[in-house]
């Protein structure tokens, strides 16, 4: 993903310090977003270790996050900061349910 479109730690920060977010649940993610009011949309991808201890399936679950993201960055109806954080389970399912999941939680 391009870096125009990540956010930062500290934009991170914010959107956790915010109470103006929103959450979306999937069986194996959640996002936590919220309307930008100018520019285009940032997103993150979050795996903590309580997802899945092996480093390998982190760095393949965010690798998948941030390649769906990327194909649906140019469809989204407005701007949004938003940081998907994998589930528990998340490195067991296949790209294409993935990449459903994640479509599902972006519309």
């Amino acid at each position: 993903m391009p870096r125009k479109y990540r956010l930062g730690t500290e934009e991170i920060k914010e959107l956790s310090e915010s109470k103006s977010f929103k959450i979306a649940h999937t069986p194996h993610f959640s996002l936590k977003f919220q309307e930008r009011p100018e520019g285009g949309s940032k997103f993150a991808v979050v795996v903590p270790k309580k997802a899945t201890k092996s480093a390998v399936a982190r760095n393949k679950i965010k690798r998948r996050g941030r390649d769906v993201i990327r194909e649906m960055i140019p469809d989204l109806p407005s701007p949004i900061n938003a940081v998907l954080y994998a589930k528990k389970g998340a490195d067991t399912i296949t790209f294409k349910e993935t990449r459903n999941e994640i479509a599902s939680l972006l519309t």
